[in-house]
């Protein structure tokens, strides 16, 4: 690349000596915060890299947590990750060079374009669904002894700023989210609602899930299959198995506006059929179910947290639909407050 900015600046840290042939920008990897490029070589091995590029001014900390991440799931975890050539999170700009993880996306065996933006077919998105639930699985086989925010470590262990798993939640996952005016409300409705029910979303006890790692946006992009794969780690925090499962069911099957609610429940059930192919092929601790003790409670209080992300995008994808946006910041209201009644008609006592 000859443009000078920060992606030319990182591949020339990240691979000194190496002779680029071209680089290219996949489809789907316009993440805000980051640049992702796709790097060949006319020498030496590995052929081709991705170079993820953090240009936001948290990259330092995404780029170091997503690097241990990787080593440590490939020394640990039960699903492929891809292999760390270089990573810098303290360069400018912050970059984490991989090798390509072997097999596809989950999202290129969509019918339609190769981003997934066709209104798939049902019958193609559940043994999808149902790869996707085992992947998750998998990532969840890495199990640990207690909750809190990834900020370093290594193959041999991580290194946990430790905090009860509501604080997290709440501190990393509700509170950074930048929503419009005329959604200011939401993000601190839903930080009270997690302060509510704080004790009964508490780990590690006889009738609760254990912390794993929760991989925190798991969704078809991030998947490969043959081998089963995730990317994408960058997110990722020791917690609650349970609200990464209410986060991909958000964002794989709700976030489809084309499906009915009959093929909404018959897709869920797919994406937990293969959590619990794989939680039974890892040992998880389950309930009789085969999915998290406590799941249909404790996701019912994560829903309006896993609803931010919708509420949070909406003037990015609210004026490309065909409702006027008005209508849409109706129904995006609406369905909040129905999320937020559901949660709380769930005694915390059996969350």
């Amino acid at each position: 690349m000859s443009d000078g900015g920060p992606a030319t600046a990182a591949i020339e840290t990240a691979f000194p000596d190496r002779r680029v042939a071209s680089v290219e920008r996949p489809s789907g990897s316009d993440y805000p915060g980051n640049e992702v490029l796709r790097v060949a070589f006319t020498d030496g091995e590995p052929a081709a890299a991705y170079l993820k590029v953090a240009t936001a001014t948290d990259g330092t900390e995404r780029i170091a947590r997503e690097a241990v991440l990787f080593r440590y799931l490939d020394a640990h975890g039960a699903v492929a990750v891809p292999t760390v050539i270089t990573a810098d999170p303290t360069a400018d700009p912050p970059h984490l060079a991989t090798t390509p993880l072997p097999g596809t996306r989950l999202v290129d065996d969509l019918a339609g374009d190769e981003s997934g933006a066709a209104d798939p077919d049902p019958d193609s998105l559940r043994p999808l669904l149902c790869r996707l639930g085992r992947a998750l699985a998998g990532v969840h086989a890495v199990r640990l002894d207690r909750a809190g925010w990834i900020r370093g470590g290594d193959a041999d262990g991580l290194d946990l700023a430790v905090d009860p798993w509501p604080t997290v939640l709440r501190e990393r996952v509700v509170e950074p989210h930048l929503v419009s005016d005329r959604f200011a409300d939401v993000p601190g409705r839903a930080a009270d609602l997690i302060a509510e029910g704080a004790d009964a979303l508490e780990l590690s006890a006889d009738d609760r899930p254990e912390p794993t790692v929760v991989h925190g946006d798991c969704h078809l992009q991030n998947v490969h299959d043959d081998p089963l794969g995730v990317v994408d780690l960058e997110s990722a925090k020791a917690g609650d198995p349970v609200y990464d499962l209410a986060y991909t069911e958000d964002l794989v099957i709700d976030g489809r506006s084309e499906l009915t609610e009959p093929e909404r429940d018959d897709l869920r059930a797919a994406l937990r059929d293969g959590y619990r192919t794989g939680a039974d092929a890892h040992d998880l601790p389950v309930a009789a179910s085969g999915l998290p003790p406590g799941y249909e409670h404790r996701r019912a209080t994560y829903r309006p947290v896993t609803f931010l992300v919708t509420v949070a995008t909406f003037e990015r994808w609210a004026p490309e639909a065909d409702e006027p946006v008005d209508d849409l910041a109706e129904w995006v209201r609406e369905e909040f407050d129905r999320r937020v009644a559901a949660a709380r008609s769930t005694s915390p006592s059996s969350v």
